[in-house]
């Protein structure tokens, strides 16, 4: 199994990642630890500039230090996770994706960890620039909207 996850990989670092991929494999993260080793080692090497990649990364090592056992490692992961995000959307502050990746992370977080303070900015933002977003963008806020309790009955209006 991990020799054909490591071909899966390889080849996929050969062509390079796609966002569709990464939506695709961030959805499916939470579904199991398999499918977050995917996302965080298709991820772990990436040193480019786009921004919404480098917010998926971060998802995926807040994602990686849930299954990790040694407390300061786990701490060291979501940290650096952390940051990544919130470095991505200091960096490229009108993306609606990285805003969206960064709410999706917050609400999940359990309460205790204090990840959670730009909920409402995020959403607030979500909801301002929806109509500028990529169609793709607007796919994904549609779907987490219609998955989750998240925006009020006010705000799903303006999304639609």
């Amino acid at each position: 199994m991990k020799t054909l996850l490591s071909i899966f990989l390889s080849v996929s670092f050969l062509f390079g990642l796609t966002l569709s991929e990464l939506r695709t494999d961030f959805e499916n993260a939470s579904k199991s630890s398999i499918n977050v080793s995917i996302l965080y080692n298709k991820l772990d090497d990436y040193s480019g500039d786009n921004q919404t990649i480098i917010a998926y990364k971060g998802a995926s090592k807040i994602l990686k230090a849930r299954y990790i056992k040694d407390k300061e490692t786990k701490k060291q992961y979501f940290t650096d996770g952390a940051t990544l995000i919130n470095n991505s959307i200091k960096k490229d502050s009108k993306d609606v994706e990285n805003r969206l990746i960064r709410l999706i992370v917050q609400e999940n977080i359990p309460k205790f960890i204090k990840y959670n303070q730009n909920i409402q900015e995020d959403k607030t933002f979500i909801v301002e620039n929806y109509s500028s977003a990529p169609k793709e963008v607007k796919t994904l806020v549609k779907s987490y909207a219609k998955k989750y309790n998240t925006f009020t009955a006010q705000q799903l209006k303006k999304l639609n």
